[in-house]
């Protein structure tokens, strides 16, 4: 592969700080809240692919081949200062309450035994930061459309860990979202590829 090739195209991406956005808006009217999770200490995107061997008589216990049986996707992060209201998007049976005048009158946890990630999964999208100014190149601004998050919550009472919300999403395939070159359903994908129409509404 030449080393002008990359993984979305013929350009480097930039990497640096970004902010995440929870029930992100992808198609225009889709109802989403784009509710922004604040600071973070770190964020990673991991991509995986799995492959099972496929082994030939003539070959012995050899592989003579490899076809792929799935695919993964997370992302990563640590959330730090999430507000209470912040904190019900991310933390799974966190609920807090307000007074009919917006105060906070209490919060809670509640149980969560049988929901499934189906239940709460919502679009995240992530956009790249310079300088404290969001980037607007489209190729910096990813989706990923089927994210639930699993969260290590940590309530330190110090003066450098406060309140930190170690996140891990697990994002899934789901079929509302198709490329309209292949026909796959997408796990991930660029702002750039929306503004090129490379991305259509499919059945959920």
């Amino acid at each position: 592969m030449s080393n002008e090739a990359f993984f979305f195209g013929n350009k480097n991406l930039d990497l640096g700080p970004a902010n995440i956005y929870y029930d992100a808006s992808i198609f225009t009217g889709d109802g989403g809240t784009d509710v922004l999770f604040g600071g973070t200490q770190g964020l990673t995107i991991n991509m995986a692919v799995e492959k099972a061997d496929l082994t030939y008589d003539q070959y012995g216990t050899s592989p003579a081949n490899r076809v792929a049986t799935g695919q993964s996707l997370t992302v990563a992060a640590s959330l730090v200062q999430l507000t209470t209201q912040r904190m019900e998007n991310a933390l799974q049976g966190f609920v807090s309450y307000e007074n009919t005048g917006g105060s906070l009158i209490g919060f809670s946890w509640e149980s969560i035994l049988g929901e499934a990630d189906s239940d709460i999964e919502a679009p995240l999208k992530v956009v790249l930061v310079n300088a404290g100014i969001e980037s607007t190149d489209p190729d910096n601004i990813i989706y990923i459309p089927n994210a639930a998050p699993m969260v290590e919550s940590e309530l330190s009472y110090d003066a450098a860990t406060q309140r930190v919300l170690a996140i891990t999403w697990n994002c899934y395939r789901r079929s509302g979202f198709i490329s309209s070159v292949s026909g796959k359903e997408l796990f991930l994908f660029s702002q750039s590829m929306l503004d090129n129409g490379l991305v259509i509404p499919g059945t959920t």
